[in-house]
Formats: C-alpha cells, structure tokens, sequence
C-alpha cells in the first residue's frame, strides 16, 4: 500500500483489477512517486500530463517491485504503449502514449538521403515457453504455460520459469505473456538518420513510432 511506509504494511500486495492500462500507470506513479506519494517518496515537480485515452484493461499485481518495471509491465500488457516525462517549465509530466503504425508514410533510405548510415544485429529469443507459477505449493501449486508458437517453429523451444503468487489465471496468463514478449527476438538498430523538408523529427514521427 504505497500510502503506508514500508515497514508499516498491512496489504500483501497492491492490486489493480480490470483497469485501464494508461489510468493504472498514471495510478502507480502519482502514488508512488507524484503529488500522492508519502512526502519523502515525491519528487519533486513530479505531475501527470494530460490523459491521452490509450491503452486496454489490465491487471496490476505488485508487491515491493521496482516502479520502472511495473510501468514497463502494464504498458507492455495494455497494448504495447510507451511513456516518457516531458518537461513543461519547472514541471516534470509523466505521459503515456500509444506509438504509432507510420510504416506506410515515413521511410528511410540514402536515396530519400535521410539516412546517412546504419547497423542492424538480429539477436535470438531467450524465451519462447513460459512457465508460470502460482499460487499454492508442492504439488497443488497452479501452474500456467504460455507459448509463442511461431518463435518456437522458428527458433525451437527455450523454457523460462515465472515465479508469481496469483490464484488468477487471467493474472498468470498475463506474466507469462509479458514474459514471452521481453523475451522475444529483438534486433538492435543503430542509424544515423537526418531531417529533410518532408519527413521531420517530432513532426511527421515521434518516439516509439
């Protein structure tokens, strides 16, 4: 319970049920960082931009876990959204966006001579099974596997163990998915990129586009 100091809990965990993946970031941070944090938790000119209405409904499990790794969390999980602090004179304003789909309108290329150089390193899953462990012990805990088929046609089968104390399976499901998309191949693009007249920074594309 972020509005009780840590060694005078009462809760075992802090919960959101069924909520908007956008309102529960924005819920975690203001309480656990912003203007309705405990005083020695805000900081300071922390605030919450405007409500940007993206994002699906989500479950928030948590207990004593990293603020940065919960707002990944339920991001990832209400839809791939992103979030960013943007700074607004003396303000610091947490925002939550969603990243959008510019494949069809904003290309790269030296012929466009907007990009200037660039390296790509494709990079295997380290996870395409997730176990899941729930609640209960010994052999009557609940156990969930989630599965990205396609990464384990492509690339083979390769466990991970997700430890989690829910009894809710739609809670498991969701760490073991979670779990499925942090360990997913990935490719690490460096480019030098440049504006040009048509297709600028911050106004034809933003971050996380």
């Amino acid at each position: 319970n972020p509005a009780q100091a840590a060694t005078a809990q009462t809760s075992s965990f802090y919960t959101l049920s069924a909520t908007n993946a956008e309102v529960a970031a924005r819920t975690m941070v203001n309480l656990n960082a912003g203007v309705g944090a405990l005083t020695a938790r805000q900081v300071a000119h922390l605030d919450l931009g405007t409500l940007a209405g993206v994002g699906s409904n989500i479950n928030v499990r948590s207990r004593f876990d990293l603020l940065s790794d919960q707002l990944r969390a339920a991001c990832l999980a209400g839809g791939g959204l992103g979030f960013r602090v943007d700074q607004s004179g003396t303000d610091l304003l947490f925002v939550v966006f969603a990243p959008a789909d510019l494949t069809a309108s904003v290309r790269f290329s030296r012929g466009l001579r907007n990009l200037r150089a660039f390296a790509y390193t494709p990079q295997a899953p380290t996870a395409t099974v997730a176990i899941v462990g729930g609640d209960g012990t010994g052999a009557t805990r609940t156990i969930r596997e989630r599965i990205a088929t396609a990464a384990v046609a492509l690339w083979g089968r390769f466990e991970a163990w997700v430890n989690n104390s829910s009894s809710s399976t739609t809670d498991l499901d969701q760490a073991g998915d979670n779990q499925l998309a942090t360990s997913a191949e990935q490719g690490q693009l460096s480019a030098f990129a440049v504006d040009t007249r048509l297709q600028r920074f911050g106004v034809h594309y933003n971050l996380g586009d």
